[in-house]
């Protein structure tokens, strides 16, 4: 049988062309450019909410940014532009993407947006237009090697319009003299001229009445030059409009009293500093009398200015009215007070709100209700100068405006009324020059002081006296009460002109005095030489009268200057109940030396009870006092959680002869000043027994009841399951000095119990007496380690249990789950057309977390991730995943690192063709030509299901074996994978072609490419090896009569470049030291003749085989490349 088989080599090339040794160098130069990042519209753009504003108007720009690849934006501000930083940070408090900073020496506004944000978005920004004109908006996003800009947005800021006045019109007040001829005499015969006081540019309207003229009583009072006004005074004060009929202009007596006279006016506005002249007879003080008017509400607005209302007193009769009063400054004489409802209604009100008043007693109005707020000063004395007129008037001993004929008014209080509240902020301040109330409250009345008030009455200069008019600072004639509330302070102090009326507080039955929350009554006796009674003593009570110290609350009498008849400090006549609370202070100091009485006196039936006070002090300064501490007919002090310390008569130093500690449940009866049979608890039997013996407050200089510091506790680090921290097997805590602390929960054993109680005893509590784990050192830190190879456990609690001085407390903490889940990567693979997308699980095997508690683990998509799965599954090939394993607890592991692969289809089958031979297959079983079938394809196969890769040869099935004949012929052998088996909608199929003959010789595989790269063009004629060449020769006989078979080549396209220049004889064949230049015409190139059906494989060396000759030419050209075509030819016939 003769054959001849043709095989064509598709392209030969000459990889890179032919190049000459010289090279080249090209260089890439980036441009900047103007233009959008993203072509899309509204990716970037500028809004303001106005086109047109006034000049000081704010505008709004909002600018919008949604590109990705943007992360700093700037807008340059122009002169008259000013960025309003707090209102942009308000506009912008829910945009987290996002931050805005001002570059102030730049002018420059930057917006960046911050870590793994996705983009900028809205951002807006206040702008404040200070210039008229036209303005453009042009933000610019700077980026990497190109800007972005938008167009331009423009404002046009005009002027204001100019705002009409709420006045008629704008002019300045100057008040006009009367040039009556008589006036004008007065004022020749003055020693020094009257200079007027101008308003300094005041909006005003004119008032309807004229300027007023001067009366006779006023022509003689002559105003000093450059008079100096209270630093409060305000040189300008508006007027009120002419329509307001309600509202007075004052501004000197004449409209002073106008406005009193008219019912209808509701406010008195001082527009300047006046006078009021005296009108008094010798021996009599002044009213100005307002009768038969309606119920009045009124407000007098100093605006800072200064009235000397001299010696009169507006007084309202039979009505009620309520008056306020603020922002004035007042020198007046009348110990009535300046005005005054004395003579009014019962339901009368009146309020000072930052008003300072000198000269006589601010008010006396016994039947109103006064209110004090802001900053109220009264100064009362002897005497004052007038700021007004320059004139020295007496007070105490009031005069006509000479200095003489003057009356005795002694025994003036500071404010004499029904009722008191001090509202919240308050600063009081007031002295009693004679000796008389600070506050004197009418029956029934209170003195409300409301929080963070401060509150002094210096009484240090009150003048010496004796007689009836002397009385306590504060005074209540019957039943009242006392509140300081909360975070207010009040001081009194009563000097030695007090020393035979010295109380400080004195009050009836049934009265209370209330010391709330952190708030402070500080009382200093200076000089007291009388004994007890309502005038006399410091504190005095009457009977059924509370007195209350809320928690944190101080109360600190000291009384100093006593003799022997001197009462005690604190008389509570009975019935009385005395209670400090939590962390409360009370303090009572004397020098007293009295043999009859105690430092307190407590009446029949009274108590005073406290636990857990900050501190009770109570003191005898004399080391020679012979006076008892505490002094109760009958009655029981009854005292909780305390320290107790007791100096021995005689003993003035700060070191205590006894200290009992802790000391609980004390009841102390007395009788008189002898202590009965005191009950009382402690932890330490032998101190208790000795507290009960010793304790003795008629025979102490001292006793104080201090405070045991509260047992707080606290574990201060976080204990956790991580075996990586040291928390997790340390506990590190916080608590008073030397306490005791035992630790608790699962981790520990009875072994980390080792600190014996301090605590022994019958009937003590467990917890008590128990062994503790560690003992806090002297400044309360304690530290406690389990053991380095024991760690706690996720979700259990820790409990440290503190105990000192028989307080304690407990605090408890969880032990946080720090430690992530771990797991190790799987990889997952899947096809292009599978519809079913892996859950994030599946690419995590073995995973675990310590917690047991953890219920599950959470699966998250690393940052990791270069992009989204869904994306991933759209791209064919192998594609790295990171996942991140959370607990319940929020621990997040390191991503961990697995493989999506994801094939073009969900399986494949590989095999080749068959040829048989009839002789081979003949005698066959159909079970062993299945095989034989299966063998001689060289089947593989692959399939993905649930994920995984699986290796699918030994699955493969032949569908129509059946119809495929042990005999001579050509058939389609069909393969495939059952779809119940890859879990796909279709079989797998591959059908390969199955040839059964005698035999044939055949050219399986020729040199599919042969390169020859980098050649240099030589100076003469050169033959160069090849490069590379991807496959060989291979030839199969399988026919059973074998002969001899040749191999030929020959050129069927030269080599040829892309500018089609031709090198015609470039291809050679060698072989022995022989080149054969290879043409159009076939030549020879092997000959063999087959021993058996093994396939033959041609193999060249490097200087055999297909070469290349290479010589200089007009074809031959550098930076070329160059292809041409082989033809193989297999025969075993000649050519």
């Amino acid at each position: 049988m003769k054959m001849q088989i043709i095989k064509k080599f598709g392209i030969l090339f000459l990889t890179g062309g032919i190049f000459f040794t010289q090279t080249s160098v090209l260089d890439y130069i980036p441009n900047k450019v103007y233009a959008a990042t993203n072509e899309k519209q509204g990716t970037f753009s500028v809004d303001i909410d106005k086109k047109n504003i006034k000049v000081n108007e704010n505008v709004v720009l909002k600018i919008t940014n949604k590109n990705k690849e943007d992360s700093r934006i700037e807008l340059a501000l122009s002169d008259g532009q000013v960025f309003n930083e707090e209102e942009t940070n308000k506009l912008n408090e829910k945009n987290k993407a996002a931050q805005v900073i001002y570059l102030p020496e730049q002018r420059i506004i930057q917006i960046s947006k911050k870590e793994k944000s996705d983009d900028i978005g809205d951002v807006s920004l206040v702008i404040q237009m200070k210039k008229v004109g036209e303005y453009t908006f042009a933000p610019i996003v700077k980026s990497k090697g190109q800007d972005k800009k938008v167009k331009a947005t423009v404002l046009r800021v005009e002027e204001q319009e100019k705002q009409l006045s709420d006045f008629k019109e704008k002019r300045i007040f100057t008040q006009q003299q009367n040039e009556s001829p008589e006036d004008n005499r007065s004022t020749k015969e003055m020693k020094n001229k009257v200079k007027q006081k101008e308003v300094e540019k005041a909006e005003q309207i004119e008032s309807k009445a004229k300027a007023p003229e001067k009366s006779e009583e006023q022509t003689n009072v002559t105003k000093q030059e450059n008079l100096q006004l209270d630093e409060n005074k305000k040189h300008e004060t508006k007027q009120a409009p002419e329509n307001a009929d309600y509202i007075a202009n004052v501004y000197d007596e004449k409209t002073w009293h106008a406005a009193w006279d008219n019912p209808k006016i509701q406010v008195i506005n001082i527009t300047q500093d006046f006078y009021t002249m005296d009108h008094i007879n010798s021996g009599a003080v002044t009213f100005k009398n307002y009768y038969n008017q309606v119920n009045r509400e009124l407000t007098i607005k100093g605006n800072g200015h200064t009235i000397d209302a001299g010696s009169e007193s507006i007084s309202l009769y039979g009505i009620n009215c309520k008056i306020r009063v603020e922002n004035l400054n007042i020198y007046h004489r009348n110990w009535y007070g300046f005005i005054t409802t004395a003579f009014g209604a019962n339901n009368s009100e009146i309020t000072f709100h930052n008003v300072k008043d000198t000269g006589a007693q601010m008010l006396h109005s016994f039947n109103s209700k006064l209110i004090l707020s802001g900053n109220i000063e009264n100064n009362e004395v002897g005497s004052y100068t007038s700021p007004i007129n320059g004139y020295t008037y007496n007070v105490v001993n009031s005069s006509n405006g000479d200095g003489t004929d003057g009356i005795a008014v002694r025994g003036q209080a500071n404010w004499e009324v029904a009722d008191v509240t001090v509202k919240e902020g308050s600063k009081i301040k007031a002295n009693g020059y004679s000796t008389v109330s600070n506050f004197a409250i009418q029956n029934g009345g209170n003195v409300q002081i409301e929080k963070d008030v401060s509150i002094l009455f210096d009484n240090s200069a009150s003048e010496n006296h004796t007689d009836t008019d002397a009385s306590p600072s504060i005074f209540f004639y019957g039943a009242g009460s006392l509140t300081l509330g909360e975070n207010s302070h009040m001081n009194i102090i009563n000097g030695p002109g007090r020393a035979y009326r010295p109380s400080a507080i004195s009050m009836a039955n049934n009265s209370k005095i209330s010391i709330k929350k952190n708030a402070v009554l500080d009382i200093e006796i200076q000089k007291d030489e009388v004994g007890y009674g309502r005038n006399e003593s410091p504190i005095y009570m009457e009977g059924n009268s509370q007195f209350f110290v809320d928690d944190g609350g101080s109360f600190h009498l000291n009384v100093k200057g006593t003799n022997a008849g001197s009462a005690p400090a604190i008389v509570n006549m009975g019935a009385g109940t005395f209670k400090v609370g939590k962390n409360g202070t009370f303090t009572v100091i004397s020098d007293m030396t009295s043999p009859n009485y105690g430092l307190i006196y407590m009446g029949n039936g009274s108590t005073f009870q406290f636990s857990d006070a900050k501190k009770i002090d109570l003191q005898l300064t004399n080391p020679n006092s012979p006076s008892a501490l505490i002094q109760m007919p009958s009655g029981e002090w009854k005292v909780d959680v305390q320290r107790v310390y007791q100096w021995n008569k005689g003993n003035i130093t700060q070191s205590p002869d006894y200290k009992w500690t802790p000391i609980f449940g004390m009841a102390i009866p007395y009788v008189n000043t002898t202590v009965g049979n005191i009950r009382a608890q402690s932890v330490n039997e032998d101190m208790l027994r000795d507290f009960k013996q010793h304790f003795n407050s008629a025979k102490a200089q001292r006793i104080v009841f201090d405070h045991i510091p509260d047992c707080n506790v606290k574990i201060t680090n976080q204990p956790s399951d991580n075996p990586k921290d040291e928390n997790s097997y340390i506990v590190v805590g916080k608590t008073i000095p030397n306490a005791y602390v035992r630790l608790s929960g699962s981790s520990f054993t009875e072994k980390d119990h080792t600190i014996k109680s301090p605590v022994q005893g019958e009937d003590i509590p467990k917890e008590i007496s128990d062994n503790f784990t560690v003992k806090a050192d002297s400044e309360g830190n304690f530290k406690y380690t389990i053991s380095p190879t024991r760690h706690f456990v996720a979700g259990d609690k820790i409990v440290a249990f503190a105990f000192n001085e028989g307080k304690y407390s407990e605090y408890s903490v969880e032990v946080l789950d720090t430690t992530p889940p771990v797991g190790t990567g799987e990889k997952i693979e899947t096809a292009l057309n599978d519809t079913t997308v892996p859950a994030l699980s599946n690419f995590i095997k073995e995973e675990s977390d310590t917690n047991p508690n953890n219920k599950k683990i959470n699966y998250l998509w690393s940052d990791k991730n270069t992009s989204d799965l869904q994306t991933m599954l759209k791209q064919e090939g192998t594609h790295e995943v990171y996942i991140v394993l959370e607990d319940d607890n929020g621990n997040t592991s390191q991503p961990i690192k697995s493989e999506l692969v994801v094939h073009a289809t969900a399986g494949e089958i590989h095999a080749t063709d068959i040829k048989a031979r009839i002789n081979d297959i003949q005698s066959m079983s159909r079970e062993e030509f299945r095989q034989f079938l299966l063998d001689e394809s060289h089947v593989k196969a692959w399939y993905v299901a649930d994920f995984k890769y699986h290796d699918g040869e030994k699955d493969v099935q032949i569908r129509n074996f059946d119809q495929i004949k042990q005999e001579k012929g050509s058939y389609i052998v069909e393969l495939f994978l059952s779809k119940d088996l890859t879990k796909q909608r279709e079989d797998i199929v591959k059908k390969i072609n199955l040839t059964i003959d005698e035999g044939n010789l055949e050219l399986i595989a020729a040199p599919e490419k042969i390169s020859f790269e980098n050649i240099t063009i030589p100076s003469r004629e050169k033959i160069v090896n090849r490069s590379s060449m991807q496959g060989e020769i291979v030839v199969s006989d399988q026919r059973q009569h074998k002969n001899e078979w040749k191999i030929y080549v020959k050129q069927v396209k030269p080599l040829t470049s892309l500018e089609n220049d031709v090198i015609s004889d470039g291809f050679v064949y060698s072989k022995g030291g022989q080149d054969i230049v290879l043409s159009d015409q076939n030549s020879l190139v092997y000959r063999h003749k087959s021993e058996d059906d093994q396939n033959v494989h041609i193999n060249w060396k490097d200087s055999e085989g297909i070469r290349l000759k290479v010589k200089p030419g007009p074809n031959v050209k550098v930076n070329e490349t160059y292809q041409g075509e082989l033809e193989w030819t297999l025969t075993d016939t000649p050519l």
